[in-house]
């Protein structure tokens, strides 16, 4: 899969930024490519251009093998002249998107970006020790019950894992998440409606499976993820994140170990303290009615400085559990901790909410923990 996380509107931007006179020799390799991308669904299916059907576009040289040949020290040099302006861009502020022309002719992000990603990810875990959990309901919707462990010490990340540092591990790997085997994911929808025609409040919220839901298309086929580079990736299943965790060498917290690092010492109720304060986490009353940047409540962390602990999206544990009712199958479920966009301002640290296996949903996410630092 390329990369999704650039867009078309990302693409035509940097084009008109770079200034080239039209039919100028920059101007035509590069619209060349341009004219592979119809949408930003072709972003996501075009994995590469074949340079020899690029170079017979811009210049008359047939199937002569010699000519092509030498078009192609051509092409090469072209590319990287080209590159070398987008990156230029970027250090003008423009090129918001960090568009570069990869060595498979297709747009990209830079591999600066993506080394960016990958160490913001290693450096981004904080050391935790021994601590207590607390909680008092059991459900589907419930909470941890209060006691002590003895806790190894461990690091966690600051932030959920992001949908740019996905989109590699997926890139890298070719990993197929559970969304797209099954075909669908859970999409939930806020009591807050924002539309074209102003912004409403429901009496009630909802959630429905959408055929095409996936990491990429968090609310189905029409929805992507432009804008959402530094958003927490949704639609991934206990699955999905367990082997995002092992490509990384890290693993999913504990139950326990989560809402440790969520309380701190102090055992706090919300991230912040024990009294609640809607305006330092994305939930319902944030009217966002979706994620929103993983740092962008970085002014509200909790006394370790990790972020979104709670709100914008629940975090998968490790942890299963049976749930308090009978069943033929004795079926045990994950464990999702953290209120997401669309909790309400009854959720604490200490709430869980209970889902099989597989499911998926555009509410959760995670993020990872390791015994060592790197």
């Amino acid at each position: 899969m390329a990369n999704s996380s650039i867009s078309l509107r990302g693409i035509d931007q940097a084009i008109a930024d770079l200034k080239y006179r039209p039919g100028s020799i920059k101007h035509q390799v590069i619209m060349a490519i341009r004219d592979f991308y119809s949408s930003d669904e072709s972003i996501k299916e075009l994995d590469s251009i074949d340079i020899d059907t690029l170079i017979k576009s811009i210049w008359n040289v047939g199937y002569n093998f010699s000519k092509l040949k030498s078009k192609r020290r051509n092409f090469s040099s072209l590319r990287s002249s080209i590159n070398s302006d987008l990156k230029k861009l970027l250090k003008k502020k423009k090129n918001p998107e960090n568009i570069i022309i990869a060595d498979s002719n297709i747009f990209d992000l830079t591999q600066e970006v993506k080394d960016d990603l990958l160490g913001f990810f290693v450096d981004a875990f904080k050391k935790k020790e021994t601590g207590d959990s607390s909680g008092d309901d059991e459900g589907l919707k419930s909470t941890l019950e209060l006691q002590q462990f003895d806790m190894p010490e461990v690091y966690i990340e600051i932030y959920p894992v992001i949908n740019s540092l996905f989109e590699i591990f997926i890139k890298e790997t070719g990993y197929i998440t559970s969304a797209e085997k099954n075909g669908f994911g859970r999409v939930y929808y806020s009591r807050f409606k924002k539309d074209a025609n102003g912004s409403t409040w429901n009496n009630y919220s909802g959630s429905e499976d959408v055929k095409g839901a996936c990491w990429h298309q968090p609310t189905g086929p029409e929805s992507s993820l432009h804008g959402k580079r530094n958003h927490p990736v949704v639609q991934v299943s206990i699955d999905d994140a367990f082997m995002f965790a092992s490509w990384i060498g890290r693993r999913l917290p504990t139950e326990a170990e989560w809402e440790y690092a969520a309380r701190t010492d102090y055992g706090y109720k919300y991230p912040r303290g024990n009294k609640f304060n809607q305006k330092s986490l994305n939930m319902e009353q944030s009217r966002l009615s979706d994620t929103s940047s993983v740092n962008q409540y970085e002014t509200f962390t909790n006394e370790s400085k990790i972020i979104d602990m709670l709100g914008n999206v629940m975090e998968w544990t490790s942890d299963m559990k049976t749930p308090p009712f009978k069943s033929k199958q004795n079926t045990k479920y994950c464990i999702a901790k953290g209120g997401a966009w669309n909790a309400r301002d009854n959720v604490t640290i200490s709430s869980r909410v209970l889902f099989k296996p597989g499911f998926t949903s555009n509410t959760i996410g995670f993020r990872c923990i390791s015994e060592i630092l790197l």
